[in-house]
């Protein structure tokens, strides 16, 4: 009797063609449930989101669109009663949205807030050239000194816009030269090159990440702030791996109690190239210059304001690894 399978030399083609059929048919059901006029579910933003004062409280409404998005329905994000959107929370909701990860391929939409100082900041800050929630009549060119920036590359660190960051803030700050920002150079440099190190086993496939600098004259501040949407530092496998090594690993209750290994570098890559830089560490200390007025990382469920070392382990998660910082402006444009 002949075989119902396939000659040997023919398997793998077979296969992969049954796999091709399986995506296109889970394709098909997401395009359904994505184009399904009852099939949004809203997420109404409170009047103020502050990600990096009120964390949990903001991210809970991250963590509810995230909800939905795997639940498979499409989302709505209704931001028109909002008030005060801080910098961060913008570069977090573009990242959030225009993941395929984070949206699990789901349909998203939107509205502008009605307070028009806020609408300007939205449509200023170059939010609308990385996310399509309303009609695209709606988007304009990033205003001087806003900048959102979305990159993925394989094992490359974009030097140059490190640079060209440090050359605009030796124009804010009143620095003579740019080499006195070298700790600004090399705090984006690590974040970039991090990005790769906190990816998961399954999924190290390149840089992906997000820079977002936003100048605040009424407030003669520069906001910095880059992040990553995946694992996180604390479910990286460099972690992980570091916990199963430990004997005392008892007295681990929960990720907070990494955080001092973390910043002393105690916690080390999974790879051990040498073109690899220092990491958190060393972003942890180029920090502690006076330069920046403050600056926070925040990673799952963990908060550290790394001026004061306070840390906060949070009841909501982050999906990912945030650095956020500021400074101060000297010379006006």
């Amino acid at each position: 009797m002949k075989s119902v399978y396939p000659e040997s030399s023919n398997r793998i083609k077979h296969v992969h063609r049954k796999f091709r059929r399986l995506e296109k048919r889970r394709d098909l059901k997401i395009a359904r449930r994505r184009y399904s006029k009852s099939n949004w579910k809203k997420i109404e933003f409170p009047e103020r989101v502050n990600l990096i004062e009120e964390p949990n409280f903001t991210l809970k409404f991250f963590n509810e669109a995230y909800k939905n998005y795997n639940k498979g329905h499409n989302v709505d994000f209704d931001l028109s009663n909002i008030i005060k959107f801080t910098p961060e929370s913008i570069a977090v909701l573009a990242a959030c949205i225009a993941s395929k990860t984070f949206t699990n391929n789901m349909g998203s939409r939107g509205n502008l807030p009605k307070n028009f100082i806020l609408r300007k900041v939205f449509r200023d800050s170059g939010f609308f050239e990385h996310v399509n929630l309303i009609d695209r009549k709606s988007r304009t060119t990033p205003a001087y000194g806003a900048q959102l920036l979305h990159k993925v590359t394989e094992h490359k660190v974009e030097t140059g816009i490190a640079k060209e960051n440090c050359r605009y803030m030796m124009n804010r700050t009143g620095f003579k030269y740019v080499d006195d920002l070298e700790p600004l150079y090399v705090i984006l440099v690590e974040a970039m090159q991090n990005t790769n190190n906190h990816a998961s086993a399954d999924t190290d496939i390149g840089y992906d990440w997000w820079l977002y600098r936003y100048e605040d004259k009424s407030k003669g501040l520069v906001h910095f702030t880059f992040l990553d949407i995946g694992v996180g530092v604390f479910r990286s496998l460099s972690v992980i791996n570091w916990i199963r090594k430990l004997t005392d690993s008892a007295n681990i209750t929960s990720n907070i109690d990494l955080v001092d290994d973390l910043l002393a570098g105690r916690i080390k890559s999974r790879t051990l190239r040498k073109d690899r830089g220092k990491g958190i560490p060393q972003i942890y200390d180029q920090s502690k210059d006076c330069m920046f007025k403050d600056f926070y990382i925040l990673s799952n469920d963990v908060l550290i304001n790394t001026k004061t070392d306070a840390k906060i382990k949070l009841k909501e998660e982050f999906h990912g690894t945030l650095y956020y910082w500021t400074m101060e402006i000297k010379n006006k444009a």
